[in-house]
């Protein structure tokens, strides 16, 4: 972010608009691509019958949607937040990004996910990936316990990212703390502290 932060304010809201632009023009992207994957084959839209049909495909759109939303992010901090004073109203547009953020890695990934799981890939109780033999009784991981596995560990990885960054994001646009061989007298000296 120091990198943001340091370039020209031209330059950084030209570039800002540019990923703004490209995140709007991704998301649409994927979000068609997605939807009309998901479709069967042949799809009640005809004209769109050369988007394959699987579920790589929608996967694939989804994916997209997701990493062309975090360029509409970027942008808008590049063009309204970062070198600015904070005022109410950017304090109130970047807690509406902080919501969108965490109602996007909370809320809108782990639902797509779940409807990718039970959807196209079928990991349902049926599908067994792994019998682990036990004494009278063996153990089955099926779909549905794979597929809640990969939700629990993503949301453990998200929310221990989401602490980290709230902490690190505190130190953001504070002075390095001076030391004591940096204070300076009303006369001009470096002032240092000695110890008796």
């Amino acid at each position: 972010m120091h990198v943001l932060a340091d370039m020209p304010d031209e330059r950084r809201r030209l570039l800002g608009i540019v990923f703004f632009s490209l995140g709007v023009l991704g998301v649409g992207i994927g979000i068609f691509w997605a939807h009309f994957a998901f479709l069967a084959e042949p799809s009640p839209v005809a004209w769109t019958n050369w988007i394959p049909r699987h579920w790589f495909s929608v996967a694939f759109g989804q994916l997209n949607a997701v990493a062309a939303s975090q360029l509409i992010v970027l942008g808008a901090l590049m063009m309204w937040v970062i070198n600015k004073p904070l005022t109410w109203a950017r304090a109130g547009f970047l807690t509406l990004l902080t919501w969108f953020e965490l109602v996007l890695f909370f809320g809108i990934i782990p639902s797509e996910w779940l409807t990718l799981a039970q959807g196209p890939l079928q990991w349902t109780r049926q599908n067994v990936f792994l019998t682990i033999p036990g004494r009278g009784v063996d153990i089955e991981i099926t779909g549905t316990v794979l597929k809640d596995a990969i939700s629990g560990g993503y949301h453990t990885v998200v929310l221990g990212a989401a602490i980290v960054f709230a902490y690190k994001i505190q130190d953001f646009g504070k002075q390095p703390k001076k030391s004591s061989a940096d204070v300076v007298s009303p006369y001009g000296r470096a002032l240092t502290k000695v110890n008796d």
